[in-house]
């Protein structure tokens, strides 16, 4: 008997038995923070947060308006940065107030189908939790720089954050390294020792002839 008769018969053969069958997918959750207190100096007044499932890792990108044409260039960015380490994306948890041109970038030059989060249960987007972990995060980076930062370059420290938040977090699917590992590969940090001569200089120690 062949294998695939096995299985039918298996499957077709009368049982009490309840067979489950997981088929992972990648889901991604996407929502936008609230309006920055100050306007970057490049014009930037939003941030963009995506939340990958399977790496548990969490990507941001800064953008100036709610218009689409400022945050679906944001998203771009981000499903590129995806698409780059081949973390493809099967299902797209998003806001439920989103205009038709984004959905339409979603499921036609993206092929993701999307879910709307139904009004007022923000828990079913896991964004909305990943965006209070990074809110926390940054402003701890933000209350620890030097008094004299400028406070309009603020998005200048975001690839610094999400560095920082992701060394910090475990991925899912390999709970032996970390999002960032997962995301980016292993984090490697190079230092260069440099060996120096020191020579003392002192007159009254010279020889005298």
């Amino acid at each position: 008997m062949l294998p695939s008769e096995v299985l039918l018969e298996a499957i077709t053969a009368p049982t009490n038995n309840v067979t489950i069958i997981e088929v992972p997918i990648s889901t991604l959750y996407t929502d936008d923070m609230g309006r920055f207190p100050i306007r970057a100096q490049s014009g930037n007044q939003y941030i963009m947060l995506a939340f990958q499932d399977a790496a548990n890792v969490i990507l941001v990108e800064p953008f100036k308006s709610k218009a689409d044409h400022h945050r679906i260039p944001a998203y771009d960015i981000l499903m590129n940065r995806l698409k780059r380490r081949r973390l493809t994306v099967d299902m797209q948890f998003i806001d439920n107030k989103v205009s038709a041109k984004f959905l339409y970038n979603i499921t036609e030059v993206w092929k993701c189908k999307f879910q709307k989060v139904p009004p007022d249960i923000h828990r079913r987007n896991k964004a909305e939790r990943a965006i209070r972990t990074f809110k926390a995060h940054f402003i701890t980076i933000l209350a620890c720089v030097d008094q004299g930062f400028p406070r309009n370059r603020w998005d200048l420290l975001l690839p610094q954050a999400e560095l920082t938040i992701n060394l910090l977090r475990q991925s899912r699917l390999h709970p032996n390294i970390s999002a960032w590992e997962h995301f980016n590969g292993p984090f490697m940090l190079e230092v260069g020792i440099k060996e120096l001569t020191l020579r003392r200089h002192c007159p009254h120690c010279e020889s005298r002839e």
